[in-house]
């Protein structure tokens, strides 16, 4: 994940308030989405992305110049979320509401039932998954980490995330194979 807010994060680094605003607004709503993944709420998330840009302001003057702020954020995102101790799970997406029943024909209506079907079937057993394994599979699948950043975020080894996505795929095969094509 390479941040070519080089310049911006020196800005903020040096105390500049609106560079650190620009780099709140371009990242705010993806520690928000992370954060939402790991502690359910959105209550919760969004005091978690609140808390992760104070305590990013605060230490931004100790950011080393080679690390990405984009992975460090989303190491203060992930250390915040479990201080909150509140490791709920994904809540389902939002049912079709009566408005989309409108003016929608019978094949696309039901289309539209499956996929949530689908969908609901997916979180469930995304958050079935050990926090390990749901967590490296947010980080990379949800969040779109590449495996360094992943690595680089929880402290651990490129191959441990390697293992730990390939396990947690194989469950999720096993789990939704009664979505999956013969």
């Amino acid at each position: 994940m390479p941040d070519d807010n080089t310049e911006l994060v020196a800005r903020a680094k040096a105390g500049d308030i609106p560079a650190f605003e620009q780099l709140y607004r371009q990242y705010s709503a993806r520690i928000y989405n992370f954060a939402r993944q790991l502690v359910g709420s959105a209550d919760d998330a969004q005091d978690a992305t609140q808390e992760t840009f104070v305590k990013a302001w605060n230490a931004l003057p100790g950011l080393r110049k080679e690390a990405t702020f984009g992975v460090w954020l989303h190491r203060i995102a992930l250390n915040v979320c479990r201080d909150l101790g509140r490791r709920e799970s994904m809540e389902a997406p939002a049912e079709i509401r009566e408005s989309a029943f409108g003016n929608h024909d019978t094949n696309e209506l039901s289309g539209r039932i499956v996929a949530s079907e689908i969908n609901d079937a997916v979180h469930k057993a995304i958050e079935s998954l050990s926090p390990e394994h749901r967590l490296v599979v947010v980080m990379h699948h949800v969040e779109g980490l590449d495996i360094s950043a992943i690595a680089e975020i929880l402290g651990i080894s490129k191959g441990t995330v390697m293992s730990r996505l390939a396990r947690a795929r194989e469950t999720l095969r096993r789990k939704l194979s009664a979505y999956l094509e013969p």
